[in-house]
């Protein structure tokens, strides 16, 4: 799940359900981190993080990922 070709790659397998709203984290190499679609969390393999998110996946904006300016060391 690399970008280092600078072309966006698909991935398969997602659980991604979500008519509009949704977001996707990648780290600095385009290695995917995690994604969502506003009620629910997947890490890099699919794999369920949070599902306490309450927006609605047919939102045009409703989510987003914003980098703890804090991170712990």
């Amino acid at each position: 799940m690399n970008f280092s070709s600078g072309k966006p790659v698909g991935v398969l397998g997602s659980n991604m359900v979500s008519s509009e709203g949704c977001m996707s984290q990648c780290d600095e190499y385009g290695n995917l981190l995690f994604y969502s679609n506003g009620k629910h969390i997947y890490d890099r393999n699919s794999t369920l993080i949070s599902s306490s998110l309450a927006a609605n996946p047919s939102a045009t904006q409703s989510c987003i990922a914003v980098p703890d300016p804090n991170p712990a060391s």
